[in-house]
């Protein structure tokens, strides 16, 4: 493959992931009133182990240590998640949702996953 065809794949790609996560951000929000990143960082949550230590969680969904912070602040005020002390190194925090955590993202995750198809399928 060429450059030009290189950098033409590349255009595309990066024009459809603008796209898909826009209109992603703007269904959640309106529906949920939740923005992609904090659905992102919920559905984090619920992978395995569950309770996540800040500087991984950071890491997993693409934020920086104070933009994680942020974030966590946000949505614990909405009851969304709370945080506990890390039972191996009490200086360290942890993540976890909460119920109504839970049954948000269940119902954003069937917004989320509507908007994908309509997306890219439709």
């Amino acid at each position: 493959m060429g450059p030009a065809a290189s950098e033409a794949v590349w255009c595309g790609l990066r024009q459809t992931h603008l796209m898909v996560t826009t209109g992603l951000d703007s269904e959640l929000r309106a529906v949920h009133h939740l923005p992609l990143g904090e659905f992102e960082l919920l559905r984090a949550l619920t992978h395995p182990g569950c309770a996540q230590r800040m500087a991984g969680l950071a890491g997993a969904v693409g934020l920086s240590p104070s933009g994680l912070t942020r974030a966590i602040e946000r949505l614990e005020r909405r009851g969304l998640v709370y945080r506990v002390a890390c039972q191996e190194d009490r200086r360290g925090a942890m993540a976890e949702l909460t119920t109504a955590g839970t049954a948000l993202l269940q119902d954003a995750s069937v917004t989320h996953d509507a908007t994908l198809h309509r997306l890219l399928l439709d």
